[in-house]
């Protein structure tokens, strides 16, 4: 698979790159790496769209100034660029996300091999929800993880006994992925599915539902969030940055969420609402 390497110069750089690379993901880059003043953004040359890259928010943004230049990579040994570019998370001092390769330990960790399901390197929303997990377990709960990429809250719902998670996500390689990390961490009873909204196929069922994504699709998957949680079941969301706060909690308000709780961190946010009518 070829791949093309983008140098996006951005200014202002922050909350410029952070911004730029949601938009990236979007469109179908997958891995993106900071180089002091540079984002590299990386994307298959079959995915790649320049008419989508063209037409992205900050692109067309006056308040940023964006430029970029390209080119074909040779191959290249992408195990080795997810592991310069993941570094272990640390939730306080109560939890450790760390790949196989680190060398931290701690008593409680979740250990995630990031491999292609990794990339958009956004360790602040990884922080938000597993903070939040942390402080609401699971333990006993019907737990439902949208967008479950290397499946990292989906197996850490499952550490504090959860009693059944389903973990679901769009991309083949994710799934795959979030298989792997299960057996990494001694589990196996995760169930993993590959697609959409529309695998959401149980109503009032789930006690937690969490979905790290983006605005666009959280906004329209919110409607399908509220038949699948139980009346009181509450809704963590991230992946998108304060700024969104307000039409995300409008567009939840309209199918009987309410706002229980807001985190920021490095201008990304993260919602505890709750299921109430």
């Amino acid at each position: 698979m070829k791949y093309l390497e983008f140098r996006f110069q951005v200014t202002p750089a922050i909350p410029g790159k952070d911004i730029l690379t949601a938009d990236l993901a979007d469109i179908g880059f997958d891995s993106f790496m900071d180089e002091d003043e540079v984002l590299l953004a990386y994307v298959t040359e079959d995915a790649f769209n320049l008419e989508a890259l063209q037409a992205v928010d900050i692109m067309c943004n006056p308040d940023f100034k964006v430029t970029y230049e390209h080119k074909a990579m040779e191959d290249t040994n992408w195990n080795a660029v997810w592991e310069s570019q993941f570094d272990p998370v640390w939730v306080g001092d109560r939890l450790l996300i760390k790949a196989p390769f680190h060398s931290e330990t701690h008593p409680f960790e979740v250990i995630i091999s990031p491999q292609m399901s990794f990339g958009t390197g956004h360790h602040e929303t990884t922080f938000l929800m597993s903070e939040y997990m942390l402080n609401n377990n699971p333990k006993g709960l019907k737990v439902l993880d949208m967008g479950t990429g290397t499946g990292v809250l989906a197996i850490l719902a499952k550490k504090l006994d959860a009693a059944e998670v389903v973990g679901i996500d769009i991309e083949d390689n994710a799934i795959e992925n979030a298989q792997d990390n299960q057996l990494l961490n001694g589990i196996s009873s995760i169930y993993f599915a590959v697609g959409s909204k529309e695998k959401i196929v149980q109503e009032n069922y789930y006690n937690q539902l969490w979905a790290n994504i983006n605005r666009n699709i959280l906004l329209d998957q919110l409607s399908v969030y509220a038949k699948a949680l139980v009346l009181g079941g509450q809704l963590y969301l991230s992946g998108f940055f304060d700024s969104d706060i307000d039409t995300l909690v409008t567009e939840a308000n309209k199918f009987g969420f309410s706002l229980l709780e807001k985190q920021t961190k490095n201008e990304w946010a993260s919602l505890k609402l709750c299921l109430q009518k």
